[in-house]
């Protein structure tokens, strides 16, 4: 069991929404630009970067080595090793058209970087100076996958009214915002029946980590926010969504 660490803040947002009534939902989203992206945008993550967005008030996130309590407007499935598995789904395409092109990193492009690269280097022989034609500092291009698609939608168990309220604060549906990918048009939460994210045939639509010890089979990955932390990883049974993308 991993030890949480505890933020005042996100606990002061928990203890807010501990009463809320919650109900199955469907989250849609449009966007303006094409949606950049390698692996499922999961309906958690995206609740998770507004919540943090919205306790912390623009200041930075905490040091520390992790993993956090993030407390979000959802129904928890079940706790493994104390982390949260969140009813929620990835989110599917709709009319889904795929593209690919490729992104330039250059560290000549940030000029922090260089100078305090020239710096560091300004003493050292027989190289002086940082290159982009060669070594660690070289320019190289990136593949990077794009989609189209009419919307997007994934669903929950969760509280209609924070749930619309902490989607209000993202701007950016999957990765490259800052490049003006995924743009968000609008957002809609309704309510619906009911929720599962197994589907009839066995299939999941997020992943779920193997916890049955006659399991032979699993990809370890993230299964909860921050997706990114690799010492939360476990062998899960992979979200479907992914074999869409």
């Amino acid at each position: 069991m991993w030890s949480l660490m505890h933020i005042p803040e996100f606990d002061d947002y928990g203890a807010r929404i501990g009463e809320l009534t919650h109900l199955p939902l469907r989250v849609t989203v449009r966007t303006d630009t094409a949606v950049s992206c390698n692996d499922p945008v999961a309906l958690d993550g995206v609740l998770a970067y507004a919540m943090v967005t919205d306790a912390l008030k623009g200041r930075p996130f905490p040091q520390g080595a992790g993993p956090f309590w993030q407390p979000l407007p959802l129904d928890c499935i079940r706790r493994i090793s104390g982390l949260p598995l969140w009813a929620s789904t990835d989110f599917i395409p709709s009319h889904l058209t795929k593209s690919m092109t490729h992104i330039h990193r250059r560290t000549s492009d940030n000029p922090y970087a260089m100078q305090g690269l020239i710096r560091t280097l300004d003493q050292k022989r027989p190289r002086r100076y940082p290159s982009s034609s060669a070594g660690p500092y070289m320019d190289y291009r990136v593949p990077e996958r794009r989609f189209v698609a009419e919307s997007w939608s994934a669903t929950c168990i969760g509280n209609p009214d924070e749930v619309r309220r902490l989607l209000g604060l993202v701007r950016h549906f999957g990765k490259g915002g800052k490049r003006g990918q995924g743009v968000v048009r609008d957002w809609q939460v309704e309510v619906i029946h009911d929720f599962s994210f197994y589907l009839p045939d066995g299939r999941t639509l997020r992943p779920v980590p193997i916890t049955d010890p006659g399991w032979q089979i699993g990809t370890r990955q993230g299964w909860t926010p921050p997706y990114w932390l690799r010492k939360t990883w476990l062998p899960c049974i992979p979200s479907s969504v992914a074999s869409i993308l």
